[in-house]
Order: C-alpha cells, then structure tokens, then sequence
C-alpha cells in the first residue's frame, strides 16, 4: 500500500512494495520514498525523459548561450542578416573573435549562412531559434526594472 510520511515538513510517499534501497549507509524508510508523487507516477515521469542524446545537445546549446558575446550576435542577427565584417563592427570586436563565435554557433545550427559573390551573410538557423532568443529575452526583460531595460526592444516573440 502507499503510506504518507511527513520528514522536516516534507511528504515523502512509501510504498510497501517498494524493495528496500541496498547498499547505502542509512537503510532507512526515507531513503525509499519521493516526496510528492507516487512511485507509479515517478516512473511514469522517468520512462517520459528526453532520451540523453536529446539532453545533451539542449545543454550544448543552453552552454553554447551561456557567451554573452554569442547572445549579442544572436540579438542583431535577429533583426537583421549580417556578415562578419558588420557584426564584428556593431560588436567592436575582430573579425577573427566573431568568425569564432559564428564557427560555434554553426555547428549547432543556431546560425546558417548565405553566400554572394566573396561575401557571407549570416542569419538565425530557423523560427526555432528566433523563438528561443525571443522566449529567453522576454524572460529576462519580465523581471528587470525598467532602467536596466535598455535601448534594446523585444524582437516580437
């Protein structure tokens, strides 16, 4: 049967069924329980995880985002395509530093590009990441107070 617990104000869930944890130094009931759902419901959850080639490319992009450079360059190229030479300008970094971050960003696919004669022109990779810039901007732009805000407008998202 399921049994409610309360430890440290917490409601853990027991089932009796449950086999005890072995090899831990404490064999207590506490280490067999969840704290707010079900062991139906806990494996039911676990069964529904991403499988980890899936969560591990999320994370390189969640890690890949963590450069506020790269941000920057995700920003201007959500209002406008630019090649290098610009966005390195815009930036005030070389062109070098930002063929770098644009190499990074390619190779997870958050930018494409777009040749003309000599020229390359780079872009958002797809709507996925437009939405992704405009769900993290909004999100952070919710909480700011209205002075930190900035010049910058949200990108329609």
């Amino acid at each position: 049967g399921v049994h409610p617990y309360f430890i440290n104000d917490c409601l853990y869930i027991y089932t009796t069924n449950a086999p005890l944890v072995q090899g831990t130094d404490r064999g207590t009931l506490e280490d067999n329980m969840y704290h707010s759902v079900s062991e139906r419901e806990a494996k039911k959850l676990q069964a529904e995880l991403p499988p980890d080639e899936v969560v591990e490319r999320i994370a390189d992009t969640f890690k890949t985002l963590s450069d506020p450079t790269r941000v920057r360059i995700l920003y201007l190229l959500s209002q406008s395509e630019l090649c290098v030479h610009d966005l390195a300008r815009i930036l005030g970094i070389s062109q070098p530093a930002t063929s770098h971050h644009l190499r990074v960003l390619r190779m997870l696919r958050l930018v494409r590009t777009r040749r003309v004669g000599r020229a390359t022109y780079y872009a958002l990779d797809d709507e996925h990441v437009v939405q992704l810039f405009n769900c993290s901007y909004d999100h952070v732009m919710h909480d700011l107070p209205p002075t930190s805000a900035g010049g910058a407008a949200s990108t329609g998202g």
